[in-house]
């Protein structure tokens, strides 16, 4: 692992043992191992398993909004920043599989975040929710709940990326492209 910083690798290597072996597969042994670190380094960055859990959760929803979010201008329609945000998705699949896996794993957890944590996630994801917001206010969009309108289109992209890339489902950019229109569909007034 190349080394930006011992604290990075940790939250690196965590999210890989996590994708590959879910949370009973993480040990502190086994990811000091997988960052090339001393066991004893981890508890300087971590108190313990639940707070490495917690902050690679952080630092991996930080990942896959900045990736689903690249490119998105405030000064395009709302279709085309979220048409954008759906391309991005595939991208994660292309070349970021583990990071969406994890992340998936992680939203399968029972809700027990505090709101702090809920709060800051939720803020990495602002330039979707402003696209929710402004679709509501010009009635472009359905009167929903920003978790209801991810349901019914973001996560339909994910869905599909993890599928294909986990060989699961071959998806083409044909499919792909009709499945980003029909969710878009189901979350617009027309």
């Amino acid at each position: 692992m190349a080394s930006k910083t011992k604290r990075q690798d940790i939250l690196e290597a965590a999210v890989a043992i996590l994708g590959q072996d879910g949370f009973k597969g993480l040990s502190i042994q086994k990811l000091a191992s997988e960052a090339n670190v001393a066991t004893g380094t981890v508890y300087l960055y971590f108190k313990d398993k639940n707070h490495i859990i917690t902050e690679a959760r952080l630092w991996l929803t930080k990942q896959v909004a900045d990736i689903i979010q690249n490119n998105v201008d405030p000064n395009q329609s709302l279709e085309q920043r979220y048409k954008t945000m759906c391309s991005n998705v595939w991208s994660i699949g292309e070349s970021h599989l583990r990071l969406l896996q994890t992340h998936v794993l992680y939203e399968s957890l029972p809700a027990t975040l505090n709101n702090e944590i809920r709060s800051l996630e939720k803020k990495f994801f602002d330039p979707l929710l402003s696209v929710f917001n402004e679709g509501r206010e010009s009635g472009e969009l359905k009167d929903l709940p920003d978790p209801i309108l991810y349901t019914l289109s973001l996560e339909s992209c994910v869905s599909l990326t993890r599928k294909h890339f986990q060989g699961i489902e071959s998806i083409d950019n044909t499919i792909y492209q009709q499945a980003i229109h029909a969710s878009w569909e189901a979350i617009t007034t027309k």
